[in-house]
């Protein structure tokens, strides 16, 4: 005779935790904010560098965000999107830093997921 047992709060109690890690991932959001922003940085038109050294990468527990410009750099938003009624062209930083990274961002998670499933033995 063969006999299996599954103990479904155990499995339960795993799913929940994992769901707990995917949900709160912040050192991946961190080291994501953090390499995308240097990508956007060298990718930024650089007449003086300020618009470049502006852009950072701020991390939290479920996204990771760049973002360029501050009170002395009101003019990133500009740069990026354009400005059609001062004749202003677009010359995006940001957005491509994002979507030439697709790939790696994707992996990225898919690594973490893996990382966490494997961690709670739902393999």
């Amino acid at each position: 005779m063969l006999e299996v047992t599954v103990n479904s709060k155990e499995i339960v109690a795993s799913l929940l935790k994992l769901s707990k890690e995917l949900e709160s991932n912040l050192p991946l959001n961190k080291e994501l904010s953090r390499d995308l922003a240097q990508k956007a940085s060298s990718m930024a038109p650089k007449l003086t560098g300020n618009l470049a050294s502006s852009i950072v990468g701020t991390g939290s527990e479920n996204k990771a965000q760049i973002s360029a410009g501050s009170n002395a750099v009101p003019y990133a938003g500009v740069i990026e999107y354009g400005w059609p009624a001062k004749d202003r062209t677009a010359k995006p930083y940001l957005t491509p830093a994002v979507n030439n990274n697709l790939d790696y961002i994707i992996s990225k998670y898919n690594d973490s997921i893996k990382e966490n499933v494997k961690k709670y033995n739902l393999n």
